[in-house]
């Protein structure tokens, strides 16, 4: 889990009301976002999901009006929490619904699959987890 939620807070730096409307999509990314849950979906048809433990659960995504985005990642390091600090910028396009990050350079692109006001969902499907030469499908579920 440590090397997920790392991987996606690099990408990332590695992202309520009770309404009927919040299954509608705001198209507004805005706001301070916990990751709650990761997902991959594999090439060959199989697929795990991980909930954060209690010190990963703790990782926040601040996606600022600004299109800054500033990600605090916590991580078990074996014998205490501890946890790095990513800035960088973000444009999000909500007609492709394609979220742009960059930071230090490198810019990552993720697929927005689910936005609400207190769901939204990223999948990441340029990497091989598995190494077994087929792409796989990574979803990041973040909650306000």
């Amino acid at each position: 889990m440590k090397k997920l939620i790392l991987l996606a807070s690099v990408s990332l730096f590695a992202f309520t009301s009770c309404k009927k409307d919040d299954d509608e999509e705001t198209n507004s990314i805005g706001g301070d976002w916990k990751l709650n849950k990761t997902e991959i979906k594999y090439g060959n048809g199989s697929s795990e999901s991980e909930t954060p433990n209690t010190c990963e659960a703790q990782t926040t995504f601040s996606f600022k009006n600004d299109n800054k985005v500033t990600s605090k990642v916590y991580y078990n390091d074996g014998t205490r929490c501890i946890s790095d600090t990513y800035t960088g910028n973000y444009s999000y396009d909500s007609d492709s619904k394609i979220l742009t990050l960059t930071e230090s350079g490198e810019t990552d692109t993720y697929s927005v699959t689910t936005l609400t006001s207190s769901e939204f969902v990223l999948l990441s499907d340029s990497d091989d987890y598995d190494g077994d030469g087929k792409v796989d499908r990574e979803y990041l579920h973040f909650k306000k």
